[in-house]
């Protein structure tokens, strides 16, 4: 079984670098920043879904066509949700439309206007656009934000939408969800994590796990495999150790390999390369793993989504916005 996987990674990695070459040949005048590639490279390679140029830029010039001025699919955002949508539905416009009609009902229960409530809808969306995105959903989602705010004021914001919206999916009643947030935040502060932003979204990530398998032991013990295996283990990368810890055997040797090789290709975003590494090696033992349900498999694909805009975010807020060009593609 960990050689199938083995194989799987290796192959996902062989997926990801094909796919990057043609993104980046198609689209190397008009996306100035390749790490946007480098992400939609990995959508596609993460979901298994088979990638065609062709529908992919449809979706992207769809996209574009077919939003208002001041929406962030007019800028790099596109590049990275169509990529989403393409990969995911059949029918990528319908989904897109649809994409619409739940970003509505979530301002309308008071999420702010912006790119992550875009992937909170996702979330919400799931993989089916018959999805469970109810007004009770989305009232819960936002009840689950206001209470993730009001216990750490200056660590929450937009970008935990997401994350509001997959844990609004599970039975719990939202304040016992909290509570297991909060148990996982301080356990996680007393064996040594340091808190932040990045310690309060893997106390999310812990939270949508099952509590009977002692997801604090599994992040202390994956933390020591990263550090044994030489690899990164700073705050920045606690989403990526909360990602792993879900795997029972997760394959370091593998992590390491295709850690060094993302290095060698892309030898200036070595960050980003890491967390794109376990995307790899996350979805690619995903399928040889008995603790994972279905529902915590595509919120384990969301979760890797919410990373992502939040990396785009960042590159779109220091990019020339001019560099995409204002026509179509």
């Amino acid at each position: 079984m960990e050689d199938s996987a083995m194989q799987n990674t290796e192959e996902k990695l062989s997926d990801y670098l094909r796919i990057f070459s043609e993104l980046k040949s198609e689209f190397k005048w008009k996306v100035s920043d390749q790490r946007i590639l480098m992400m939609a490279a990995s959508v596609y390679t993460v979901s298994g879904r088979p990638f065609q140029l062709e529908s992919y830029r449809n979706m992207c010039d769809y996209m574009k066509q077919y939003s208002s001025m001041f929406s962030p699919f007019k800028s790099y955002h596109r590049f990275l949700t169509g990529a989403i949508l393409d990969s995911r539905y059949d029918d990528s416009y319908a989904a897109f439309d649809e994409l619409h009609n739940v970003y509505s009902g979530l301002t309308d229960h008071g999420f702010k206007k912006g790119i992550f409530t875009y992937v909170a809808g996702l979330a919400m969306m799931g993989n089916s656009l018959d999805g469970p995105f109810t007004k009770e959903k989305m009232e819960k989602a936002y009840i689950l934000f206001t209470m993730m705010k009001k216990n750490h004021f200056f660590l929450t914001s937009a970008s935990d939408y997401p994350l509001a919206a997959l844990l609004a999916e599970r039975a719990e009643p939202a304040e016992e969800l909290i509570a297991r947030m909060e148990a996982c935040y301080d356990e996680l502060v007393d064996k040594g994590f340091k808190k932040g932003n990045d310690l309060q979204f893997l106390s999310h990530i812990l939270t949508m796990g099952d509590p009977q398998h002692n997801v604090i032991s599994r992040c202390v013990q994956t933390a020591y495999e990263l550090e044994r295996h030489g690899l990164p283990v700073k705050k920045r990368f606690y989403p990526e150790i909360g990602l792993l810890s879900f795997l029972k055997n997760p394959d370091w040797n593998s992590l390491k390999k295709i850690t060094a090789a993302l290095n060698q290709e892309f030898k200036w975003y070595k960050e980003m390369n890491f967390t794109i590494a376990v995307h790899l090696v996350v979805s690619g033992e995903l399928q040889h793993n008995e603790l994972l349900s279905t529902g915590l498999y595509t919120a384990m694909e969301t979760l890797m989504q919410a990373q992502q805009a939040a990396m785009i975010a960042v590159i779109a807020s220091t990019s020339d916005s001019a560099s995409d060009g204002g026509g179509g593609e």
